[in-house]
């Protein structure tokens, strides 16, 4: 399958996650963390939205600058 493409969802990033949790043995136990971010899905993209335009607005301004 097309792992990038699954990283759009919440179970393809689950998958990712307990792929990851298994190459370290599950010492990392980052299959577990999908739950966090389903209860806390709201939160994470209200920071991701707030970063990604501070990012652009930085990018936009840095480009001017070359």
């Amino acid at each position: 399958g097309n792992w990038l493409w699954n990283y759009q969802f919440v179970d393809g990033i689950g998958t990712i996650l307990s792929q990851m949790d298994r190459r370290t043995k599950n010492t990392s136990k980052m299959g577990e963390s999908v739950q966090e971010l389903e209860q806390f899905y709201k939160e994470f993209e209200q920071e991701f939205t707030l970063f990604f335009k501070e990012l652009r607005e930085f990018v936009a301004e840095k480009i001017k600058t070359l």
